[in-house]
């Protein structure tokens, strides 16, 4: 098993259920903050994949997009223009290397005042093998 690159967690089966569950909401799905130990992939036991995603996009589509200084708010906006298409490009790297888009993918749409915000959608990647560019 290749762990390289930035904070890849590995989840098997035996993996308590409540860490499990919290596992895909994590500190970053949760806030612009500094985490040094933030995963950025999930290795993920074959047998308890399928659940573990279900459960993990659908909690990824419901985080709540909008001001920071709002305590509903679980994702605020990136800190600049360069840094949002920074993250563009790793999508688009890492769809390129093969990796399916599962959720996410492009700039939020919000209305109102934050409708010209740098606001990225949360986004997962799935692939097999190679270590993607964006992972690292």
């Amino acid at each position: 098993m290749d762990a390289s690159g930035a904070g890849a967690v590995a989840l098997l089966r035996a993996a308590h259920e409540r860490f499990v569950t919290s596992a895909c909401r994590g500190p970053e799905v949760r806030g612009l903050v500094e985490v040094c130990t933030c995963s950025s992939r999930a290795l993920i036991q074959e047998d308890i994949h399928e659940e573990f995603m279900g459960r993990c996009l659908e909690r990824i589509r419901a985080i709540k997009r909008g001001d920071p200084l709002d305590t509903e708010t679980m994702i605020g906006p990136q800190v600049s223009k360069r840094q949002i298409e920074k993250i563009a490009s790793y999508v688009e790297i890492g769809v390129r290397e093969g990796a399916e888009l599962l959720v996410g993918g492009q700039r939020a749409a919000l209305a109102g005042k934050f409708a010209e915000g740098y606001f990225y959608e949360p986004t997962v990647l799935k692939g097999h093998g190679a270590v993607l560019e964006g992972a690292r």
